[in-house]
Order: structure tokens, then C-alpha cells, then sequence
């Protein structure tokens, strides 16, 4: 008996107190990443919308060339001189210049053509289950990007 007091340990109320401790620095800490994990995704999905609008650079550069098929995008043209080719995500994957094999995303890049020809301007619509983005720029880089917090997406056509 005399060796169990001689014994060191924790009491129940001190293991306890670093429970609540360690509980109590674990909501703080989350409640303060979260909202940057929510930014984290959208403007990874920027990013794929700026991918989107590459991929539809590089089909006007294939397009100049003759190597894409008139099947593969919609051509219109406006009484002001101006053409319009619109390419829908899937027009965009059938010549492999888009890669997201994910059935959730949906959406269009229409491309501008002035009747010079020179600074194409590239309008991007694109949503997937979370996010919705419209944004419009003379190169990808400058596309401005906007998100849609209402959720209003579902009534917008993504066809051409």
C-alpha cells in the first residue's frame, strides 16, 4: 500500500481541465480557418474558368488553322461586323482542350471577334454544384471573375 502512494499521475479533474482547454483552442482555431478554406475553393474554381477560357484561346488559334471542325463550336455572325464563336464545356473536351471529367461542371466560353480581328474578347458562364461565375476580359488573365452568392445559376442556359 505504501508504494500506491508514492505514486505520480493526473487527477481526473486536471486531465479534465486540458480537455476543455485543448476543445476550446480547436473551435477558436476553426471558426478562423474556415472562411478561408470557403475562398480557397472559389477561387480554385476561378482558376478553372480562366482554364476554360485558355482552352477556348487555343480552339480560335486551331480554328485559324483548320483543324477544328465547324461542329465543334457555334459560329454567329452580327450585323455590326462582329463574330461570335461559342464553345460549351463539352465542345471544349470533344478536341481535348478541356480535361475536368466531372459531370457537375457546365458552361460556355463565347469569343468575340471584332470585324479588324485583333482583341478577342472572351465571356466566360460557368457553375459546378458550389459555385457559379460569369467574368469577361480581353485575355484570360484580365477576365474578371464574380461569383453568385444567391445561387441564381439554375435558371441560366449554358448552350450555345
Amino acid at each position: 500500500m505504501k508504494n500506491l502512494k508514492n505514486k505520480k499521475g493526473f487527477t481526473l479533474i486536471e486531465l479534465l481541465a486540458v480537455i476543455v482547454v485543448l476543445a476550446i483552442v480547436t473551435v477558436i482555431a476553426s471558426s478562423s480557418i474556415l472562411p478561408y478554406m470557403s475562398n480557397a475553393g472559389r477561387d480554385a474554381f476561378a482558376s478553372e474558368a480562366n482554364i476554360a477560357i485558355d482552352g477556348a484561346s487555343n480552339a480560335m488559334n486551331l480554328i485559324q488553322l483548320g483543324s477544328i471542325a465547324s461542329t465543334n463550336y457555334k459560329l454567329t455572325e452580327n450585323a455590326d461586323g462582329t463574330k461570335t464563336y461559342c464553345f460549351t464545356l463539352q465542345n471544349l473536351k470533344d478536341v481535348s482542350l478541356w480535361d475536368k471529367d466531372d459531370s457537375t461542371y457546365a458552361g460556355k466560353v463565347v469569343v468575340t471577334v471584332p470585324e479588324s480581328g485583333y482583341s478577342y474578347t472572351y465571356s466566360v458562364t460557368m457553375h459546378n454544384k458550389d459555385y457559379y461565375v460569369t467574368g469577361t476580359g480581353t485575355i484570360a488573365n484580365e477576365t474578371v471573375v464574380k461569383y453568385d452568392a444567391e445561387n441564381t445559376h439554375k435558371d441560366v442556359s449554358f448552350a450555345c
